[in-house]
């Protein structure tokens, strides 16, 4: 097990050996932590579901650090999509998009959740690599999720090789709202948002 404090050097190091090792990793987001890999790594993506005990129907969100990275992802946005992404992002806004990518651990019912970061380690890694990482929260599922990375630690130390962590992190998930629908639907709103 390695754990590193939350500094771009110390991400880019461990997201290319953890990916190098078909290795999800635990690393904190502009919300919470995550547990993710980079979104085309199969094996340590669907690992994930292991470790997690985490139904196959339920794929993980994707994050992105730039506007062009959605063509990676084959997302597929309407005018008034695209208002929506520009008035929100980056931000802790968490969006459902229609998609044409055929991986099942991301995408499922050809949809997809989406979530722009800036200016921490995170997105100064994607944006290294340019290439979207998967997050989904960590915790077991069906277990409350914790911000305290001692207990994050004491549930994974056994499952996760590498871990980051940071003295800033939130405990607050970020807003999901489908935008693949008319209205719009919130599906997470820890904000109590009455419209976007």
């Amino acid at each position: 097990m390695i754990i590193l404090k939350s500094k771009i050097d110390n991400f880019i190091k461990i997201f290319y050996k953890a990916n190098s090792e078909n290795e999800p990793l635990i690393f904190p987001t502009d919300t919470i932590y995550g547990i993710g890999s980079f979104f085309d790594n199969k094996i340590s993506n669907e690992k994930i579901y292991k470790l997690k005990n985490r139904e196959k129907t339920k794929p993980f969100p994707v994050i992105i650090s730039d506007f062009a990275q959605l063509k990676m992802l084959e997302v597929l946005l309407t005018g008034s999509q695209k208002e929506v992404l520009k008035k929100y992002w980056p931000n802790n806004f968490t969006f459902i998009l229609n998609t044409s990518l055929n991986l099942n651990y991301c995408v499922l019912n050809s949809k997809i959740a989406v979530r722009m970061v800036k200016d921490i380690p995170l997105a100064l890694t994607i944006e290294h690599f340019n290439k979207p990482v998967t997050a989904t929260s960590a915790n077991l599922s069906n277990k409350e999720y914790s911000s305290s990375i001692e207990e994050i630690v004491l549930t994974f130390w056994d499952k996760i090789k590498y871990f980051l962590i940071s003295a800033d992190v939130s405990n607050k998930p970020s807003t999901i709202v489908d935008l693949t629908v008319r209205p719009y639907k919130f599906l997470r709103n820890p904000h109590n948002l009455t419209t976007l």
